[in-house]
Formats: C-alpha cells, structure tokens, sequence
C-alpha cells in the first residue's frame, strides 16, 4: 500500500500518469484472463460459460480434490470455447498427479498450468521438470513466487512466474522481479486476488512489461469503491489522470 502510494504521489506531482512516469505504453497491453471458479456440476459450468461466451481469454480453477472432474472441467470448457485457455490449480496436486495431468491434457491447446503442486518445496518444481520433461504445457509458479531468491530457484524448473504486488510489496518489487524472470528466459504474468480497482489499476500500469494479465479482480466485487482501470471482456484500459488514476467510485 505505501509502495502504491509513493508511486501515486510521484506521478501527480510531475502531473503525469504512473505508465508514463516509467516509460510504458499502455498499447502495448496484453490482454487480461477472465476466471471461472470451479464449477459444482457440468450444468454449473455451462451457465459460467454463457455468461462469458464472448471474452477472449478464460483461467479456469482446477485442483478440486478429483481429478477427472478437473479433467472434465478443462474439456467440457474447450468444446464451447476457443479463445486463449489456461488452467490454475491452486498447489492442488501432487508432482506425480500433476506429470499424469498435463498428459491428459496435452490436447487441449492450453496456454499454461499455473501452480499445479505445492509451494513449499522447490525441489518439487525441479522434479515435476525432470519427470515432465520440457515437451509440455508450459508451467507458471505463482503461490511459489514472492521474492527474488524464488525466481531464482525455479530457474530451469518453471517456464514462467505469476507476480501479485500484493504478495510481492508493491510496484518497484514487482519491476525487479520482472527483470529477473527476464533475465532467466521466463515469461511473466501480472496477476491479483479479489481485490479493489485501486490494487488492479496499479498493476495494469506494468501491463506492457509482461506476457499474461490476470486483473480481474474487481470484476468478483459485490462493489467496487474505487474507480480506475476499464475491463471489458479483458480489454483493459488505463486512465490518463495522473498518478495511479484512481478515484473514489462515483455515487
């Protein structure tokens, strides 16, 4: 939150917004995923999928506890959808449930599994690489990553890192851990919990930096007090105020 607000200050101070201020340019933002919750039963998810038939990128939650309803959940979506598909599984497998998932969905064009084991062992990262092999979907550490020495430790392991400037302390940290994720050949996704436009627009201005947006948080709000960033069906754009650009909601 301080880190957010010295950046805040900074840009209103010179008058300029945060993406100016550090050299970005907003048309170069990716697209940002949409996610689904893990769905009760195939009708539930049917009912998910209408209400987003026309976004262009999904995350699905996977990791329920059975993994042929996980498997289900992924085919069931890809055969009414085929937009940008990945897969978050919240370290709900095991290495070796994970080596066999990726297997049997290596045939539905996804874009990546993110945090598919448990974050509190690397070793296990550099296992599930040895057992997978580098032929698979690609794999994106997100619980796993908080601090530089993490990015490092996955390095051969993961082929990308999730950031959250929650969980990494802001703005600056996050710069930092891009440039090393760059460093090492990873590719980077800037993502967010439920959280409020004030968090999501401060991490929208590091868009152009990454691959993968995952910033709809505030879209999962019963009400949003604050007024920032725009999401439409992932389409993001910032606002040109100065600073963060984020405004108390209006009424």
């Amino acid at each position: 939150a301080i880190d957010m607000a010295v950046h805040d200050v900074h840009g209103k101070r010179l008058g300029i917004p945060l993406h100016t201020l550090i050299g970005l340019d907003p048309a170069a933002m990716p697209v940002s995923s949409y996610t689904l919750p893990i769905p009760q039963d195939p009708e539930s998810l049917d009912a998910m999928l209408d209400d987003v038939a026309t976004f262009p990128f999904l995350k699905l939650k996977i990791g329920s506890g059975d993994l042929k309803w996980d498997e289900e959940i992924v085919r069931q979506t890809r055969s009414r959808f085929e937009g940008t598909l990945c897969v978050d599984v919240n370290a709900g497998w095991t290495v070796d449930e994970t080596v066999r998932m990726l297997d049997r969905l290596s045939d539905l064009g996804l874009a990546f599994v993110e945090q598919p084991i448990p974050s509190g062992n690397m070793a296990d990262w550099h296992r599930l690489r040895q057992l997978a092999g580098q032929d698979t979907i690609p794999l994106i550490a997100d619980e796993s990553v908080q601090k530089h020495a993490d990015v490092l430790a996955l390095a051969g392991a993961a082929d990308g890192i999730n950031i959250k400037l929650a969980k990494c302390g802001g703005i600056q940290a996050a710069r930092e851990l891009i440039a090393i994720a760059r460093s090492l050949g990873m590719t980077v996704m800037v993502g967010c919990m439920i959280e409020s436009s004030i968090a999501m627009t401060a991490a929208a201005h590091l868009g152009p930096l990454v691959d993968y947006l995952d910033l709809d948080g505030p879209m999962h709000l019963a009400v949003d007090p604050y007024e920032g960033l725009d999401f439409d069906e992932g389409t993001i754009m910032l606002p040109e105020r100065p600073g963060l650009g984020v405004r108390p909601a209006s009424g």
